[in-house]
C-alpha cells in the first residue's frame, strides 16, 4: 500500500476519533500537526484534556503498533501526570476517554490491554 494511502487512512481514523471524544463537553481534543513549529518526533497524534486530565493518544491503523520512539513519547508524557494510550479504533478511544472520566488514567501509559479492565 502507497504511504500516502496509509498516512490518509491513519489521518481518518484519526478524525473519527477526536469528533467521537469531542462531543462530551468534559473533553477538548486536537490533532497535533507533525509539519507544526516545535514538533517533537514520536510525540503522540491527538493531545488535549478529558475531565480536566491532560491527554496524550497514539493513533495506528488496526493491526499496526507504535515505534519504539512512539512508546518512549507516551511514556514520557504518562510520567508527568499525564493519561496516555495508543489506540486503533473509536471504540478504544471511548475506554479511554471513560476511565480517564472515571479518575482511573492519571500518569498512567494505558496499553490496549489495559483499557479493558480499566472501564470495568
Amino acid at each position: 500500500m502507497a504511504r500516502n494511502r496509509v498516512t490518509a487512512l491513519e489521518r481518518n481514523t484519526q478524525s473519527t476519533i477526536i469528533k467521537a471524544l469531542n462531543k462530551d463537553p468534559a473533553t477538548i481534543v486536537r490533532c497535533r500537526s507533525a509539519d507544526s513549529v516545535g514538533h517533537v518526533a514520536g510525540d503522540p497524534d491527538i493531545y488535549g484534556s478529558i475531565g480536566g486530565v491532560h491527554v496524550e493518544i497514539e493513533v495506528k491503523r488496526p493491526g499496526e503498533k507504535p515505534e519504539k520512539l512512539q512508546l518512549y513519547r507516551l511514556t514520557e508524557w504518562a510520567d508527568t501526570g499525564a493519561a496516555s494510550c495508543w489506540i486503533t479504533s473509536k471504540a478504544q478511544a471511548l475506554a479511554f476517554q471513560k476511565a480517564v472520566l472515571a479518575g482511573r488514567g492519571k500518569g498512567r501509559f494505558l496499553e490496549l490491554g489495559a483499557l479493558s479492565k480499566c472501564v470495568r
